[in-house]
């Protein structure tokens, strides 16, 4: 496999994702998988390392564009500077953590979601599926979502394939390629 022709592409939602977001009613839900070689001792906590190592800087840019947005009508950004590198646990808090998922997410006064970062691996490939779950709690959840969907689906797409490709060409990575 080229890392050059690294493939995310979207996948159904996982049942566990829409279950364990613990909302009685999901409002938006979404799922994006990226394939790599078999990589056996990967965990979900190393693969978010490489995606805090490989966001791109059009991600840091847009975030801050939010932030600066957002914060005026006294919703959550994160980082107040605006000057922190992105770090998928502290932008989206760890709720639940094992080997290989991670149950992250936020509550705001907006809306509510969950990243559902899931490792799969068989006897030939690792699959990382990464699932978002997400509930408006009120008319200006559904207006804040508007806009913010077409890049959430580009973002969370560019993340998972920057971090495959990482993982990919670390060559001090156990069963690397």
């Amino acid at each position: 496999m080229r890392t050059t022709h690294i493939s995310v592409y979207p996948v159904p939602v996982p049942p566990a994702a829409i279950e364990r977001s613990g909302f009685a009613v999901t409002h938006y839900c979404d799922a994006y998988a990226v394939q790599l070689p078999l990589r056996s001792d990967l965990t979900v906590t190393q693969f978010a390392d490489y995606v805090n190592g490989s966001i791109p800087g059009w991600v840091s840019i847009l975030m801050r564009v939010r932030n600066g947005i957002v914060k005026r009508f006294g919703l959550k950004t994160g980082d107040p500077t605006g000057t922190q590198s992105l770090n998928i646990f502290e932008a989206l808090n760890p709720i639940e953590l094992t080997t290989f998922d991670a149950l992250l997410g936020d509550d705001d006064k907006h809306l509510n979601f969950r990243v559902l970062l899931t490792l799969c691996a068989d006897e030939t490939k690792t699959v990382v599926t990464m699932s978002t779950v997400v509930h408006f709690n009120n008319v200006f959840g559904r207006i804040y979502f508007i806009p913010v969907k077409p890049f959430h689906r580009c973002i969370v797409k560019a993340i998972l394939r920057r971090a495959a490709i990482a993982i990919m060409a670390d060559t001090s990575f156990p069963d690397a390629c």
